[in-house]
């Protein structure tokens, strides 16, 4: 539960419940949906990595979703966009610190449904 008595599984499926096309995604949903998926991991990796330079090497693994690689069969553009912007991210990093011993690797998770 989050400090506000809501669970994430509810703030998720209102988030997705509000994503579109291009033409129908309000920008504060875009906005928000980069913020957690592409943000979240770059400030991840941002104050990970120095940890795993003083531990002289380690791993990250990032999750992604096929929809980066394939595109989703309903409308989610912005999910779709920071999905494809953490397996980005997920490529540069591994080949920028690979000398440093440092994995930097995506995981891509299939569909599934969630129960109710």
């Amino acid at each position: 539960m989050s400090p506000r008595g809501q669970s994430s599984d509810d703030r998720s499926t209102r988030l997705h419940a509000d994503h579109g096309d291009a033409v129908g995604t309000a920008e504060a949903i875009w906005d928000l949906t980069l913020g957690i998926n592409a943000k979240g991991v770059f400030l991840g990796c941002k104050y990970g990595i120095p940890a795993l330079r003083r531990a002289g090497g380690g791993s990250i693994i990032n999750t992604a979703s096929f929809v980066a690689h394939l595109g989703a069969a309903t409308p989610q553009i912005a999910y779709t966009a920071s999905k494809g912007a953490v397996l980005a991210m997920t490529r540069e990093l591994a080949v920028v610190h690979a000398r440093e011993n440092i994995r930097v690797n995506g995981g891509i998770t299939a569909a599934y449904v969630t129960p109710t």
